[in-house]
């Protein structure tokens, strides 16, 4: 499964994460300039560990 973070942190909330085995997790950290919300790379790894201790063998998507 591919999903950006927005998803994954709503799968997370409503426990669905439980369901998934693998995830390949695009995660795009802040860049200067950019209009467009994202998050700080401390954000991202935060998220990759949640998942991992959730079970998760989750991979960095670089799309």
């Amino acid at each position: 499964m591919k999903a950006e973070a927005e998803a994954v942190e709503e799968l997370v909330r409503s426990k669905a994460i439980r369901l998934v085995d693998e995830l390949f997790l695009e995660c795009k950290p802040d860049h200067k300039g950019g209009t467009v919300r994202r998050r700080a790379y401390w954000e991202c790894l935060a998220l990759y560990g949640r998942l991992r201790d959730e079970g998760v063998a989750v991979h960095q998507w670089w799309g």
